[in-house]
């Protein structure tokens, strides 16, 4: 055990060390090894893990991860470690009430069938113990920090003492670099590239359905989607993609009510997608694509108006049941896929369209060969009906011939 003397000159040493290299900081990535590399001269640990804390939504999600489980290569671990979780979730919730550092056995969580993916997976790969430190600006927690360890009785009272004195140090790196290095995420970029490889490879509305249902909820939360037809026709179909299961009385009034076109208003800004409430549409009723499972309203939606010049332009709506959901981060990932949508969407319009020449002149040459073999008038009539039928709605037509021969004077 050291001496109280020698354990401030330690954490004055540290913190004069952490301060000096993170002023040179340019990348996350810089910080989090500048950190490890501090604390692994004086103590032994498995990793560091350090989240971001959006009281404003109420979720907490990933800043910074580094350990040696091997947990951190799995795919699994990857998409879900991208994603936004409540901060009622064990372990994180005790973070937000605690004034500083503590140690909790993993084991004693585990076991709890509401603990989130992220512990189990660390437990089960070898963690033990973890030391956490919520990360304070003015008594307003942004981060929590943990620090993982193999072993139990890992961390003494040197260690803790450190890591409260770093606590607003690192608080203020998180809030700092949260949104200019957020494109610079390896895993979020591996998976938007995955996922943009997927969108490339569409070529039928099934195709865009399980991409965006599959790939984007690997990129954030959402309840719902619509891509809706930006349309002045009032007869076109206002549907091109969705994962609602819509009766035919709800996809009628989708169709004929102007309600999606207006709510597309609020996202005239060419810049980031929109986020807006439900409560403050000002239009009268809610359409049925953003109304809950249980049909009650939902608390946000992210709008954004799909690039191109393409006519029709199409729209898409992303919805979230609770309030506060979508976040700045979210925008960005819309912002950035949103071309690759406009050119999934054009894919499969060119497919639909070869698809329906193909069939057109299929038809057209099966009927050429019913004319060929017409030999009286009830076969011209079955030929007809027969094209026709196929063709259109039509059910039923009449055939006239018209005289050559000149009038009488």
């Amino acid at each position: 055990m050291q001496s109280s003397s020698n354990q401030k000159n330690q954490q004055r040493q540290i913190l004069s060390d952490w301060r000096r290299g993170a002023a040179e900081v340019k990348e996350r990535s810089e910080l989090l090894k500048l950190l490890t590399c501090l604390l692994q001269r004086h103590f032994e640990f498995s990793g560091i893990f350090i989240q971001s804390v959006d009281r404003h939504s109420g979720t907490y999600y990933p800043f910074l991860i580094e350990h040696l489980s091997n947990a951190r290569s799995l795919s699994e671990f990857k998409a879900l470690s991208n994603t936004r979780a409540p901060v009622q979730d064990p372990l994180v919730r005790d973070a937000l009430q605690h004034t500083g550092s503590f140690t909790v056995a993993l084991e004693d969580l585990a076991n709890d069938t509401h603990v989130p993916f992220w512990i189990r997976i660390n437990f089960e790969y070898g963690v033990k113990e973890a030391l956490v430190t919520p990360l304070k600006i003015k008594n307003d927690v942004v981060g929590i920090s943990y620090i993982w360890s193999e072993n139990l009785n890992s961390f003494d009272p040197e260690f803790i003492g450190i890591m409260d004195a770093l606590s607003t140090d690192l608080g203020y790196a998180v809030s700092n670099t949260l949104v200019n290095d957020f494109s610079q995420r390896e895993w979020l970029n591996d998976l938007l590239l995955a996922f943009c490889n997927d969108l490339a490879e569409v070529k039928t509305r099934a195709d865009l359905h399980q991409a965006i249902c599959k790939g984007m909820r690997h990129l954030m939360i959402f309840d719902e989607y619509l891509i809706a037809v930006l349309t002045p026709d009032a007869a076109a179909d206002r549907i091109f993609s969705t994962s609602l299961d819509l009766d035919s009385a709800q996809r009628q009034w989708l169709n004929t009510n102007p309600l999606i076109s207006d709510i597309f208003e609020y996202a005239q800004d060419p810049g980031l997608p929109s986020i807006i409430y439900a409560a403050d549409l000002d239009k009268a009723g809610v359409p049925p694509c953003l109304g809950a499972g249980d049909g009650e309203k939902p608390g946000e939606l992210l709008l954004k108006i799909l690039p191109g010049a393409a006519d029709p332009q199409f729209g898409l709506i992303l919805t979230s049941h609770r309030n506060n959901h979508f976040y700045p981060p979210d925008r960005i990932i819309i912002q950035r896929i949103s071309s690759h949508l406009t050119t999934a969407i054009s894919n499969v319009q060119t497919n639909e369209e070869l698809i329906r020449r193909e069939k057109d002149k299929s038809l057209l040459l099966a009927f050429s060969h019913d004319i060929a073999a017409v030999r009286d008038k009830e076969d011209l009539r079955n030929a007809i009906e027969k094209t026709v039928s196929q063709l259109s709605s039509t059910a039923r037509f009449v055939t006239t011939t018209r005289s050559s021969r000149a009038p009488r004077s």
